[in-house]
């Protein structure tokens, strides 16, 4: 009993100490140190130098290490250049009061299915100095923007999500026009993103942290607000003293990026990187900025990332620790004992999204959860699509609710705000629709 406690102590302390503290380095540092003295005892330091090793070689921290350090430069690059206030001041024209913008980031998001990175960064990074201007608190573009990177990427079947669950349920004899057919079912993903539109347009009511932003705002408050503790990890994104120029140097970059993400497979790095190319040829060639100046701003934007990339770095060994201890064994052994069939799809949503959300990783996940409950429900008589669209709904919520997710990470980039207000004013909504989404995986548990 004791040891089975001992797992989940890393994850607890992390929940307790960032939401007390509201401190998030310091709050995975200490949880990272405590499941390195769980898991490695007297060889604590060698053991925790092998840990920090593995973590760099492998090759998702590698991507994450590699979008930080590119996308740090491009966003520094886009501010700096005036591009961003130039389209901004264009698009402010037309995307008046409190809907329209909101609308149109909700429009964007879907546009921007490629990629949950590319999704986050872009609509919040192009969208947060139009809602300011129109007294929508960042709050409220966060919160969108988180939901809708989130979910979106489950319910194309063009993704990168898609690509690699496809490569989970072959073994099981499924294949793409399966997924295509579970889609319909992924309840979760759905309703949260009619939800965020609903919001948007005044129709579902704001409450918790969105509502208390508003009034703020309406009562002659900013509608950013550094926090005193937990403050963002990264540059909030404002450029108000920046010079505006033409919005083509903004516009003409962030087309790169979707371009050359979507003709290469999905993969942000290389549209990442065509877009720094693009910056250098753009801002040399019309001399908005010397040589020396694009290498300064760009290295700049590296700096400022520093502190989140390290937050990931302890994040993903913190996952892969607590994977050695046994937390998804443990879980999973006690949800699926004596587990009634109808059950089957619910309790695969749950413990997807409980996976998810204490470990930060969605891939690591399904990897463990697919194989676990797709067999299950075959065995069993349950619809294994049903069982899948169980499985993807629990990892988008999941997902949504990390504190330490690498998207709630860049949405924080885009918007400045802290990934624990971002969580916190996702909670009720998400817990509300989880609810329904159990039922409704119990009551087709039963039909199907």
């Amino acid at each position: 009993m004791f040891s089975t406690l001992l797992v989940f102590a890393p994850l607890a302390l992390l929940l307790v100490l960032a939401v007390t503290t509201k401190r998030m380095a310091e709050s995975m540092t200490a949880a990272v140190a405590l499941a390195m003295l769980i898991l490695h005892k007297q060889n604590f330091i060698s053991g925790t130098l092998e840990s920090f090793y593995k973590t760099l070689c492998g090759s998702s921290f590698q991507m994450v290490l590699m979008m930080m350090t590119l996308f740090g430069g491009v966003i520094e690059l886009l501010k700096v250049s005036g591009g961003l206030k130039g389209m901004s001041d264009l698009v402010a024209r037309y995307a008046k009061g409190r809907r329209k913008p909101m609308i149109l980031a909700w429009i964007m998001s879907l546009l921007l299915f490629a990629d949950e990175y590319l999704d986050a960064i872009t609509v919040s990074l192009s969208m947060s100095s139009i809602t300011d201007r129109n007294k929508i608190p960042r709050e409220h573009l966060a919160f969108q923007v988180q939901i809708c990177a989130c979910c979106i990427c489950a319910l194309i079947p063009f993704t990168s999500w898609i690509g690699f669950s496809l490569g989970l349920i072959k073994d099981f004899n499924m294949g793409f026009i399966d997924y295509v057919k579970a889609m319909p079912m992924m309840i979760y993903p759905i309703l949260m993103i009619i939800l965020a539109l609903l919001i948007a347009v005044g129709v579902v009511p704001k409450v918790g942290v969105l509502r208390k932003s508003y009034e703020r705002v309406d009562t002659g408050g900013e509608t950013y607000v550094e926090e005193v503790r937990g403050s963002s990890m990264i540059d909030s994104g404002d450029f108000s003293d920046v010079e505006a120029r033409s919005p083509i140097y903004a516009i003409i970059p962030i087309i790169a990026i979707v371009a050359g993400t979507v003709c290469f497979d999905n993969d942000l790095l290389h549209g990442a990187l065509i877009a720094l190319i693009v910056q250098f040829v753009m801002y040399m060639a019309t001399r908005i900025m010397t040589l020396d100046e694009f290498f300064a701003i760009f290295f700049s934007g590296v700096k400022s990332l520093t502190q989140l990339t390290v937050i990931l770095f302890l994040g993903f060994t913190l996952s892969e620790t607590c994977k050695k201890l046994g937390f998804f064994d443990i879980v999973i052994g006690a949800a699926t004992s004596s587990l009634p069939p109808f059950m089957i799809p619910a309790i695969g949503f749950l413990i997807t999204a409980l996976c998810v959300f204490t470990m930060g990783g969605c891939w690591i996940v399904m990897l463990i959860t697919v194989p676990v409950f797709i067999p299950m429900a075959m065995a069993v008589g349950v619809d294994p699509v049903l069982s899948l669209a169980a499985v993807m709904s629990g990892v988008t919520m999941g997902y949504g609710l990390c504190i330490y997710s690498d998207t709630v990470f860049v949405c924080s980039m885009g918007t400045g705000v802290s990934n624990l207000t971002i969580v916190k004013s996702i909670i009720p909504y998400s817990l509300t629709i989880g609810a329904i989404s159990t039922a409704f995986f119990i009551a087709l548990g039963l039909l199907l």
